[in-house]
């Protein structure tokens, strides 16, 4: 038997084949080697979607703060929030005082 992995240009797991020298039946580890790759394969496509987002959402954010006239307030929980400053913020307070306040 031999595994062959198939990777896209840029080095990503797309796949795995298995030949034969002869014509059979996947024996129960073959399968069982298929099931631990598919799924290993499908937390990598899992954490490189992730990551594409992450970077979209960042991009976003940055693009969003780099034409805000004003601060942006974003209140997560009761307990946490944060300030952020566009370029254009005039800022009368430092800005631990700007969060203090909020």
């Amino acid at each position: 038997m031999l595994v062959a992995t198939l990777l896209s240009s840029g080095g990503a797991i797309l796949g795995t084949s298995l030949y034969y020298r002869e014509a059979c039946h996947p024996r129960t580890s073959d399968v069982q080697l298929i099931e631990n790759v598919s799924h290993i394969v499908g937390i990598a496509i899992e954490r490189h979607m992730n990551e594409e987002a992450l970077r979209r959402s960042e991009a976003r954010k940055a693009a969003i703060l780099d034409s805000a006239l004003d601060c942006i307030v974003t209140i997560v929980t009761r307990l946490h929030h944060g300030v952020q400053f566009g370029r254009g913020a005039d800022l009368r307070l430092p800005p631990r005082q700007v969060l203090a306040s909020v």
